[in-house]
């Protein structure tokens, strides 16, 4: 009897070691990419396309595994319908392969970061994008200076590393700690100068007057910039400079500064937003109010086609003077409102370059891995219903920075600016 227990007991085990394991789970994505995905079908402003909402992501994914791990091919994309059930469960079906493709060493946070944005840019939304956490981290700092979209550093600002280090107007941006920027736009080689506060930024330069590059090491720290800067220039002429458009209460400076402007008793005004790409649509319609005595300053219409109309809230100045705006093609979102209504209500004269064209109301959406989603949701027009996204506004007359004027201390736009008023300038 023992003898039987024994012969089947080691039957059993027998059994057990020589049955096969069972197969090792299969790589998902994150549960934020899923995240992701509904929120850009269920709020976007026009409803998409699955297909080509996960098509992108694909995309995405590609090229980060082709840039981060020099994959190679895939293969064929899975086969996408537009039936939001069946394609996510053919992406999923696909992920594995994808995931395979990059090798052992692949940051499969940082592909399904990548498919995330892939989703985000097939829309072709301004304002629909992924913010990473080191993107919005408040440990992050810069080092005081923007530039155009030609890398040209247009603005110093006061009191910053930059203007300690010797930064000047005119420079190009060639590279940051040795990544060269050739090629990027003007906001990923200022994500590059961006970093922790107390680290150094390694800029390389290309200064006008100079055959050699120049290097600066500038220390990164918080930075704070006034978003109003005012100023009289001569003849009379105010000159009103939006660096961005802030939301909250925040309108103390700006009605400071025009009041410096009415004490002033000018003649003409010029309103400087190159560079300025936007903020809040609360902001700018306050400050549309203080030129614009009467009518709309902005229109809305959400994902189920209810429109709003906003309307200027009677907080005119009252003083009727020639106005200048200067913008450029970094000139985007609330600041491209402001110029628009300005042009329309009070035949505001424009000069530069076309701006952006981005103009959209978004809305910003927490995921679970800390990055951020913002969700283009409304569709946004100037007051009188001019179409700004993806379109821009064109200057009345073109006018194309010059870096080495600029670099000897002369604006060539804003004298532009000043060339014109004094042609409408009363006596």
């Amino acid at each position: 009897m023992l003898l039987r227990r024994y012969a089947l007991l080691c039957s059993l085990l027998t059994l057990v070691l020589v049955a096969p394991s069972s197969a090792g789970a299969q790589p998902a994505p994150g549960p934020f990419v899923q995240q992701a995905f509904d929120l850009l079908m269920d709020r976007f402003v026009r409803p998409p396309s699955s297909a080509v909402l996960l098509s992108g992501g694909w995309d995405g994914g590609l090229s980060y595994l082709k840039d981060a791990a020099g994959a190679g091919p895939v293969g064929p994309p899975p086969s996408f319908s537009g039936d939001r059930g069946a394609d996510w469960n053919a992406f999923l079906a696909a992920y594995p392969a994808l995931v395979g493709t990059g090798g052992s060493s692949v940051d499969q946070h940082a592909l399904d970061l990548a498919i995330v944005t892939g989703m985000a840019k097939s829309l072709n939304s301004s304002h629909t994008r992924v913010i990473t956490e080191a993107q919005s981290g408040s440990s992050y700092g810069g080092v005081g200076l923007s530039v155009s979209r030609a890398l040209i550093v247009t603005s110093v600002f006061e009191g910053t590393p930059a203007e300690a280090a010797g930064l000047r107007l005119g420079d190009r941006l060639v590279a940051v700690d040795g990544i060269s920027v050739e090629g990027m736009t003007a906001n990923d080689a200022s994500q590059l100068v961006r970093g922790p506060v107390g680290t150094t930024a390694q800029l390389t330069l290309q200064r006008f007057d100079q055959p050699d590059l120049v290097n600066l090491a500038i220390m990164r720290a918080q930075i704070t910039v006034p978003w109003v800067n005012s100023k009289i220039l001569d003849e009379g002429i105010g000159y009103l400079q939006l660096r961005s458009v802030p939301d909250g209460d925040v309108l103390g400076p700006f009605d400071q500064a025009i009041a410096r402007l009415d004490g002033a008793d000018i003649k003409a005004l010029v309103i400087d937003v190159r560079g300025n790409s936007g903020g809040s649509l609360t902001t700018p319609v306050k400050v549309v109010s203080r030129f614009v005595l009467q009518g709309p300053a902005l229109q809305c219409t959400n994902r189920q086609g209810q429109s709003r109309t906003t309307n200027v809230d009677g907080s005119t100045w009252g003083r009727n003077v020639p106005i200048a705006i200067l913008i450029n093609d970094d000139t985007s979102s609330a600041a491209e409102l402001v110029t628009a209504d300005l042009k329309e209500s009070v035949a505001a004269y424009l000069i530069g370059s076309k701006t952006a064209g981005a103009f959209e109301a978004s809305q910003l959406f927490p995921l679970n891995d800390v990055s951020t989603l913002v969700v283009g949701v409304q569709a946004c027009r100037s007051g009188q219903g001019r179409e700004i996204e993806h379109n821009g506004l064109d200057p009345d007359r073109a006018t194309e920075l010059d870096p080495a004027m600029l670099a000897t201390g002369h604006d060539n736009q804003l004298e532009a600016a000043i060339d014109y008023l004094r042609t409408k300038m009363g006596p």
